[in-house]
């Protein structure tokens, strides 16, 4: 049985009104104050409906192949918000032959071209649909190999360094670097244990580093700390 009988009433007869616009049903949607809750957990409501059928709050969302793609350029500064020419895009000339070409190109993920029988490494990992399938409802499961592609992808770490780089041009204060680096890629302030154990990383990486150039030296571990926060289940899942 649906938990809000009256809601469907009212948005059925709502949606019959608007000319059956399935666009204005949405931005209906979208725009109550429901579909803006936060994520945060209210102990009271958690013991009442502990499945959120009553949506007191917002659930966590994974994000899919392409947002995921698209929140690591975004982070480094490198997305591309622009629509790209269709036969100037570099993925686009290549046809795809390669599965890696499209991490050389930086506009967002919905201006790739899809290709039968290849895809992307990052898509791949995070469960895009094969694209010689008609696919209804992708299938979103959370695998190991998921964590290890964050840690080891020539994707990820580029934008790793790319965004280490941003932050050292954006501020010389190292607290203010790890505020504006959570902000970045999880939405939030740190706390300030967060910020105490990200300065202790980074210090720890580069008391361990081999390199004997000190700017080198900084430059990677703020790029492996960057690349902890791509990898952290919270920069997964939209809240």
């Amino acid at each position: 049985a649906p938990t809000h009988p009256e809601l469907r009433e009212y948005l059925a007869a709502r949606f019959v009104e608007d000319q059956w616009s399935v666009k204005k049903t949405v931005r209906r949607i979208v725009l109550s104050r429901t579909y803006q809750l936060s994520a945060a957990v209210d102990s009271h409501n958690l013991e009442t409906d502990p499945d959120n059928k009553l949506l007191w709050r917002h659930s966590p969302r994974r994000l899919d192949a392409e947002a995921l793609r698209d929140a690591i350029l975004s982070a480094s500064g490198a997305l591309d918000r622009d629509r790209p020419d269709r036969f100037a895009s570099y993925a686009a000339v290549s046809q795809m032959t390669d599965t890696t070409v499209a991490d050389k190109t930086h506009v967002r993920a919905v201006y790739l071209p899809v290709a039968r029988g290849f895809t992307t490494d990052i898509l791949d990992a995070f469960n895009f649909p094969p694209s010689d399938l008609v696919v209804g409802r992708r299938e979103a499961p959370s695998v190991p190999t998921q964590a290890l592609f964050m840690l080891n992808s020539r994707l990820v770490s580029d934008h790793a360094q790319i965004m280490a780089r941003r932050l050292a041009k954006e501020s010389d204060n190292e607290r203010q670097r790890v505020a504006r680096a959570y902000l970045l890629t999880l939405g939030r302030e740190p706390a300030a244990v967060e910020v105490d154990e990200a300065l202790e990383f980074v210090a720890q990486f580069q008391a361990e580093s081999e390199v004997m150039d000190d700017k080198a030296k900084a430059q990677d571990a703020w790029a492996a700390f960057c690349q902890t926060l791509f990898a952290s289940s919270e920069f997964r899942f939209l809240r």
